[in-house]
This record gives structure tokens, sequence and C-alpha cells, in this order.
């Protein structure tokens, strides 16, 4: 005979807080709890007991993402899921204060509220990884926002690219250097009177020198312009190759 204490409508406090109340006991092992937003779990009185069922609708990730209810794990044969690492890593960089004060670039960047969820990112995600076939895709916010202060991580604003073509935008990002130019800096062989301009090479993926003598900053941030425009023209001839995005992203790349 059932216990009293595990009657229909017994309430219980799991660890993180929330309320659940027994709506079906089958037996000590096969319970079914629900949530005071309406989901239900199936489990068992002890866990029940212990507080150690957790709600799939909980903050958990840097307070404000969730795992939420649908297909798609977190792991999978005990190994991270490479949508979930990569969705962890998002809301990391951006609501991660510690993250922010070491990233700047990322204090005011903000994922929205569909993708907090862990079921719609991870949806999207694998649509996308494998619209090519060997070729290592990572998510990029930056290129359909490159003109705005305050990006956000959503569908309509991130893209698949080419981990190389990742790269080659985010090397094009200012740097905190003595010159205020991406790839501009002074060259010490010169008693810090010339400028030296590099830059990372689309083709073999090493920083190579322009020159190593300019006379003036201006003169070495044109450089720096000219051999830019070269790159972004061999990124655009590579990812035509690809055939998977439109003609409108592609021309995009500066």
């Amino acid at each position: 005979m059932r216990k009293e204490k595990y009657k229909l409508g017994t309430k219980y406090i799991t660890n993180e807080g929330y309320q659940l109340e027994l709506i079906k006991y089958t037996n000590y092992s096969d319970i079914i709890l629900k949530f005071e937003n309406g989901h239900s779990v199936k489990s068992s009185i002890k866990h029940a007991l212990d507080g150690a069922i957790r709600n799939p609708f909980h903050h958990s990730i840097y307070g404000v993402g969730y795992l939420g209810v649908g297909e798609y794990k977190s792991k999978v044969n005990y190994k991270i899921c490479i949508a979930y690492q990569t969705w962890r890593d998002i809301i990391r960089r951006c609501y991660d204060e510690n993250n922010k004060i070491k990233n700047p670039s990322y204090k005011n960047v903000t994922v929205c509220k569909e993708w907090l969820n862990y079921q719609n990112f991870a949806k999207w995600f694998n649509k996308n990884i494998d619209t090519i076939q060997n070729i290592n895709l990572k998510i990029d916010k930056d290129l359909l926002q490159q003109s705005v202060e305050n990006k956000i991580y959503s569908p309509l604003t991130c893209v698949m690219l080419p981990q190389s073509i990742n790269n080659f935008l985010t090397n094009n990002q200012p740097k905190h250097n003595t010159s205020g130019h991406t790839g501009v800096s002074l060259n010490n062989n010169y008693k810090s009177t010339k400028w030296k301009v590099q830059i990372n090479d689309f083709e073999t993926g090493k920083y190579k020198c322009i020159k190593s003598n300019c006379d003036t900053i201006e003169e070495a941030a044109h450089l720096y312009k000219i051999e830019r425009s070269k790159n972004a023209e061999k990124v655009k001839d590579y990812l035509r190759s690809l055939n998977y995005l439109p003609e409108e992203t592609i021309q995009l790349i500066k």
C-alpha cells in the first residue's frame, strides 16, 4: 500500500528552488511530477526527496541560458556535443562579466531571446553546420553586422563560415597598438622612426611583411588597405567555390 507521504499532490522542492507536485505514482522508482510552469517529468521518489530533479527551463548557464525541452542533448555517449559547446561558449562570451573585462569587444554583444533556449540554437546550428562536408565551419556574428555597435547572436545576424575566413574577418578588427591602425606598428630596427606593415595572408594563413620602412603612418595604413583588399577578393572567390552562400553575403567581405 502506498505510504501517505507519497500521495498525489505531495509537494517537493528541488535544489534549484522549484516546487514539484506528485501527479502520478506507480511505484517508488516510477513517478511523474509537475513543475509550476506545467512541465512534467518522470523520476523517482528518491530523486524527488533529494531535490535532484532539474528544471530544463532553469537559467543555469551564466544566469540566462537554459537547456529547454526537445531532442537536442548536451552530451551524446558521454561526449559534449559541438552544438552545446558552441552555444555555451557564446553565452559565456556575452554574459560572463570576467570575460567581458578580458574581451571588451563583447561588452555590448547579446544573444537573442530565442537562442537562450539551447533547443532553438541547436536546431539552427545542426542544420547549418552540415552545409558543407569536410569543412570546419564556425559561427560568425560580425560579417552581417559590420556597422552595428550593439551586435547580437541570432538566426538573422549569424552565418556559418570556414574557420580560415572567420580568422580573416577577426584579423581586420582594430588593434590597440602604437599606430591605432590594424597591421601597422613601429619597426624597432629603425629606432622607432619607421612603420612596418604586416598582414595575415589568407592563402598561407601566416603573417607576412608588406613593407618595413614606411615614413608615415598614413603610408603604412594605405598599403595595408590595398593588401587587405587583395586578400578579400581571394576570400570571395573561395566562398563562391563552396557554393553555399548568396552573392550579397559574399560581397560583404572586406
